[in-house]
């Protein structure tokens, strides 16, 4: 082994032996070196195991379809080829108090492979919250429409006294300045009427002071 002095920068070869008593303590670390004083790491190598064996049995699947039937035959029930990366599919419109029976198939470009059948019950008080949700929906629409269209009677009715009323403003107001045109001819008259008596008078006065 080589050591380095730190007085001078010539190597010194001299040889030592260390007896490790315990070889996880790494307090002390001796590395090689070479002709020059550098310091040589080894690299570590860790067997990795054996290799693989190759892929055996792949498949590849193109596309899924689902089947189902209740009490005749298997019925498709997907309209379009469901991709290979969806893995979830919504099934609506189910009937009440029926038994589905729902089983998918996986496709390649050759063959297909189905998987076990699942039973579905649906239960029929759907049908049930369905049928009340509709009784409900209906008899609120009702209750709706009776507040409407009483609403709308009042209105009617607000509008027919206005109108009704508004006429009979009009109707006053021509009654009134009828009865000020009356008012005013019989007072013409009357006016004219003493008018005339007076002037009568006076004739008749005037003759009778005038000397025979």
């Amino acid at each position: 082994m080589t050591g380095i002095d730190s007085a001078y920068t010539t190597p010194i070869y001299f040889s030592v032996f260390i007896f490790i008593s315990d070889i996880l303590d790494y307090s002390i670390i001796i590395f090689p070196t070479d002709s020059s004083g550098d310091p040589y790491l080894p690299p570590v190598f860790k067997p990795k195991g054996p290799k693989p064996g190759p892929p055996r049995n792949l498949t590849v699947t193109e596309h899924y379809t689902i089947k189902y039937r209740t009490d005749g035959p298997w019925k498709t029930l997907n309209k379009g080829q469901i991709r290979p990366e969806d893995t979830q599919y919504l099934v609506k419109n189910l009937v009440g108090g029926r038994t589905y029976y729902f089983r998918v198939l996986a496709s390649s470009l050759k063959s297909y492979e189905s998987s076990d059948e699942v039973k579905f019950p649906v239960p029929a008080r759907v049908k049930h919250k369905a049928i009340t949700a509709g009784v409900v929906g209906g008899i609120l629409f009702f209750i709706v429409a009776i507040i409407l269209s009483v609403c709308a009677v009042k209105i009617c009715n607000k509008r027919k006294r206005r109108k009704q009323q508004k006429g009979m403003c009009e109707q006053l107001t021509h009654l009134f300045i009828a009865s000020k045109k009356v008012d005013k001819r019989k007072r013409r008259k009357q006016q004219k009427g003493m008018c005339e008596q007076l002037t009568h008078l006076f004739i008749a006065s005037k003759k009778v002071v005038s000397p025979p």
